[in-house]
């Protein structure tokens, strides 16, 4: 007759210690995928009611301007036309503020090759682009702000290189032939 096998000291604590933790994890991811999940489109998007709030929308503006600039370093990459354009752009470092949220990042432009950087930039900027208020970033950002009247008023300052701002934003907007406007 086979003696029974008894668990030893070791694996009663290991089962004491894994088991739980183990379960608890389990029930986490369980609770994780019953909520719906928006879809990377929806919170780069987000409907205009989710919003409202001040703390929402200063979170987006962040979220949004960061994605928006780092997606052009990735457009500078692989995307044909952003390629084109920024062969055809003056080289030169870009910053873009908005101070209200702390956001302060930048681009560099180098022969046709677009890296880009958070906190204070590495030389001297040709060009800044500052939204003194979120809202009108927030705007911006929306496809919701008339340029050209934000210049006028104050609500968009670009200090520097017109032509770099100017090239730098059509690689901004090719974002939209990837994350379309809502309906």
């Amino acid at each position: 007759m086979k003696k029974p096998i008894r668990p030893t000291v070791y694996l009663r604590l290991l089962a004491g210690a894994v088991l739980p933790a183990f379960r608890e994890a389990v029930a986490l991811r369980n609770r994780a995928m019953e909520r719906p999940r928006p879809g990377l489109r929806a919170l780069l998007l987000p409907a205009a009611r989710d919003l409202a709030s001040d703390a929402a929308a200063r979170a987006h503006t962040g979220l949004g301007f960061g994605t928006a600039l780092r997606g052009a370093v990735i457009l500078g990459t692989h995307d044909p036309a952003s390629r084109t354009v920024l062969a055809h752009t003056p080289d030169g470092l870009a910053r873009f503020q908005i101070p209200e949220i702390g956001f302060d990042r930048w681009l560099r432009l180098q022969a046709g090759m677009l890296r880009g950087g958070r906190g204070t930039p590495p030389g001297v900027a040709e060009v800044t682009i500052c939204f003194p208020h979120f809202r009108t970033a927030l705007a911006a950002l929306r496809n919701e702000l008339d340029e050209l009247a934000a210049l006028g008023a104050g609500e968009l300052v670009i200090t520097g290189s017109l032509p770099l701002a100017d090239h730098l934003n059509v690689v901004l907007q090719r974002m939209a032939d990837y994350f379309p406007p809502r309906r």
